[in-house]
């Protein structure tokens, strides 16, 4: 018996053009229907607008609202300030403060010394089959009785 061998034949080379074949049709497929999409119908292209308008808008007043003084309340005397002055006048009074733990740690109290009272003789306690009824019928009443 000789072992059989194999050679590149006609159906091998006829498989990897196929699939070759395969992935361009499908790559051109795709080109196709991604250049007749247009980026979507009117509606949601003006959607899309109105989103990009509104994020910038809510940039620009978070930008104000981050940067600019302003009064919160006037008869109270609050005032907004930018932020980094914010951050640094925080700094200032952090660097003031003297570390403290993050919560109180509290040793207990030492006990006062308790005299030890004298040893009593424990009752001996019988055992559960010194206490087992010696039959059923002793265990379960004829009939059954009220708790007062």
């Amino acid at each position: 018996m000789s072992a059989p061998s194999f050679s590149a034949s006609k159906p091998v080379w006829f498989g990897v053009l196929l699939g070759l074949a395969g992935i361009v049709l499908f790559l051109g497929i795709t080109v196709v229907f991604r250049m007749n999409s247009g980026g979507g119908s009117r509606e949601e292209q003006e959607r899309a607008r109105i989103r990009v308008k509104n994020l910038a808008e809510l940039r620009e007043q978070n930008t104000k609202v981050l940067n600019e003084y302003e009064w919160v309340n006037k008869e109270q005397g609050r005032v907004r300030i930018p932020i980094q002055q914010a951050m640094e006048l925080e700094i200032t009074a952090l660097n003031q403060k003297k570390p403290a733990p993050a919560y109180p740690i509290a040793t207990p109290a030492p006990a006062a010394p308790v005299e030890a009272a004298p040893a009593q003789a424990l009752p001996a306690t019988p055992t559960p089959a010194e206490n087992a009824p010696a039959s059923p019928a002793e265990s379960s009443p004829a009939a059954p009785q009220a708790n007062p």
